[in-house]
Order: C-alpha cells, then sequence, then structure tokens
C-alpha cells in the first residue's frame, strides 16, 4: 500500500489526518517530538489496539518517529532514507502558542525551517505529493470589510501577528521550494477548527487554540463574544481534505479553503448554547468600543481590534468542484465536539 508521512501527528489536525489516511488504507510514518511523551499516549494506545477512537489499523500500519521542525534538512533528509519509499506527505506539524510568545521567531523560524526542510527531503526522494496545513491567515491580513476571500489572496505580513506571519511564510517558502520539481503541492486553509478529538487524555485540550475555546464556552469563562467573524472547520473535514487532496486529479497546486461561511461569534455561542441548554451558555456581544479600550491592555484584545465589525465571506467552492466534498454541517460539528469535551471530562455535562 502508498506510505504516506504525516509530520506533527500528534497534533489535534494531525492526528484526524493519520486516522483519515489508515482509513483509506494507507501505511502511516508519523513523526512526533517525543514518541515517549505523555502527548503521544493516545497514539500508543492505538498502536496496542486499546482506542476507542482510532482505527484499528494503528496496530498494523502506524509508525512513529522522532523529528523537530529545527532538526535541519539532513536530518530530515536521513529520515526519508531510512523509512523508504515514502510516497506522499502531509506536512501538519507547526508551532502554536497559548499567548502571542515574546519573540516572533519562536513562530516564524520553526514553521518556516521546518517546512523548507520537509520540502526539501520530499523533492529530493521523489515523493509524488505534498499537501501543507496553512491558514486563512495566509488569505485575509489586513480584512477588508465585505471582501470575498478566494485562494488568489495572500495576507500582508507587514498587518500580521507572529503566528499568521509564520503560516503565510511557511506557505510561501512551500510554493516556492516546489517550484519546476515534479512534486505535487496542496494547502489546505482552515479557520475555527472544532470538532471532536481522538484524544484519551483531557490534558492536551490546551495544547489546540479551539479546544480552549470550547471549554471556555461549556463552562461560562465567556461571558460575552466580540464582534468577529469565523467560518467553522470541522477537523474531519479539514483532515478529509488533507487525504482526499494526495490522488484526486485537479487538486495539486490548489490553495482550499475549507471553512463554513462565517458566521458571528454570537451565532457561534448561540448554536452551542441551542446544544446544550442545560450548560447556560451565554451568548451576548460584547461592545466593540470594549474591545478597542481593552486593547490597551490585553494582547489578545489588541490582535482583535482590527477584526471588529468586519463582514466578509470566502470561496470554498474547490472543495465540491474538485474533491467532491460537502462539509459537515456547523451544528454536528459542535454537539460532537462538546459531547467529546463532556466524555473527556474536560468540560461538565451541566451547570
Amino acid at each position: 500500500m502508498p506510505k504516506v508521512l504525516i509530520t506533527g501527528v500528534s497534533g489535534y489536525i494531525g492526528s484526524w489526518c493519520m486516522q483519515k489516511a489508515l482509513e483509506a488504507g494507507y501505511d502511516v510514518v508519523g513523526t512526533v517530538r517525543d514518541p515517549d511523551s505523555k502527548k503521544c499516549g493516545f497514539l500508543k494506545e492505538a498502536m496496542e489496539g486499546k482506542s476507542a477512537k482510532i482505527s484499528p489499523k494503528a496496530a498494523t500500519k502506524l509508525k512513529l518517529v522522532k523529528a523537530d521542525l529545527l532538526d535541519g534538512d539532513e536530518a530530515w533528509s536521513k529520515l526519508f532514507d531510512t523509512e523508504g519509499n515514502i510516497d506522499y506527505v502531509l506536512h501538519t506539524a507547526s508551532p502554536y502558542f497559548a499567548k502571542e510568545p515574546a519573540d516572533p521567531n519562536d513562530y516564524i523560524r520553526p514553521a518556516c525551517q521546518g517546512t523548507e526542510s520537509v520540502l526539501k527531503a520530499a523533492v529530493s526522494h521523489n515523493v509524488k505529493n505534498v499537501v501543507v496545513t496553512s491558514s486563512v491567515a495566509a488569505v485575509w491580513d489586513p480584512m477588508v470589510n465585505k471582501k470575498k476571500y478566494t485562494a488568489q489572496d495572500w495576507s500582508d505580513t507587514a498587518a500580521q501577528t507572529s503566528y499568521g506571519k509564520s503560516k503565510t511564510l511557511a506557505e510561501q517558502k512551500a510554493w516556492t521550494i516546489v517550484k519546476d520539481t515534479k512534486v505535487g503541492l496542496s494547502t489546505v486553509l482552515p479557520m475555527m477548527v472544532i470538532g471532536p478529538t481522538l484524544y484519551s487524555d483531557k490534558d492536551l485540550i490546551g495544547g489546540f487554540e479551539s479546544g480552549g475555546l470550547c471549554v471556555k464556552f461549556m463552562t461560562g469563562k465567556l461571558p460575552m463574544v466580540p464582534s468577529l467573524k469565523f467560518g467553522i472547520s470541522d477537523v474531519r473535514d479539514v483532515a478529509e481534505v488533507h487525504v482526499r487532496a494526495l490522488q484526486t486529479p485537479g487538486a495539486m497546486n490548489q490553495r482550499f479553503i475549507t471553512a463554513t461561511q462565517p458566521y458571528w461569534m454570537k451565532d457561534i455561542a448561540a448554536m452551542f448554547s441551542e446544544k446544550k441548554p442545560e450548560l447556560k451558555i451565554p451568548t451576548r456581544q460584547m461592545p466593540s468600543c470594549l474591545v478597542h479600550c481593552l486593547a490597551f491592555c490585553s494582547p489578545d484584545m489588541k490582535r482583535m481590534k482590527t477584526r471588529v465589525d468586519i463582514d466578509y465571506s470566502v470561496d470554498n467552492s474547490p472543495l465540491k468542484e474538485v474533491l467532491g466534498l460537502q462539509l459537515t454541517p456547523e451544528r454536528d460539528t459542535i454537539l460532537e465536539m462538546m459531547n467529546d469535551m463532556i466524555e473527556l471530562g474536560a468540560a461538565p455535562a451541566s451547570r
């Protein structure tokens, strides 16, 4: 069977890419920084046939290897040599911090250098196709009111936070490296990624932004939400796009915005409330003037203020036209994520 290398396989998106790849019949080599870390426990359980969430194929078709985004070109090339006959690559690994780091290079350096090392190794080892996890952050900065964002749009890095800049520069690096080679490239650009996890440990929820957001909704720690718009990206759809893009004719050289049409945050909060009324989830919208006031003392609010009250849409039509994918209904995504948070013990069943 074809072999796919998935970087960052212990991550929220990376683990779902693994799941979809296993279900599709691929042999999976997954990179992690430390195979013996607590973060990889749920993968080890799957490899031992003890996971209730992950495909039983993990017992025979999943292998974990140690690798870091900053290991360098030579180390990544050696990894490809050691594993041998890698047909495809899903590059999902990228740094994430709960707060803006003091040094922007904490984001930018590993994102860009890691992408460069992985893509160079893929090219030199004649990999057929690569799919890179990017973000709508690579498309929409600075945001423009009433604009419809498409795959042809690129962010201006001068207007970005360090996270947004890391995603934009890393994706641009990927396109530069495969240019004039035989390696096909697709990129996936999700927005607010939510949906159930494959985790068995609630402590891993803090490792991805939307997990923390969901728990805040469910525990009432967001008494008000800012006037921001976000599309919903079901994590399973995001992973499905990665895997379908590997072998779908016409998918190469495409950027796929993988999100529903955007909703105001208060409407997203209302969907959470609708699915679990027993949690008494607040749905009030924060006055925009308050966001601007708080921006003087809160880094999070400072990042938000340029997006407050911006109305926009996205072109996600290539998902259906090229990949034949119909996005999961938003309310199904929200309900299944909430149920997963409750099952993990990360959020209460009622309040």
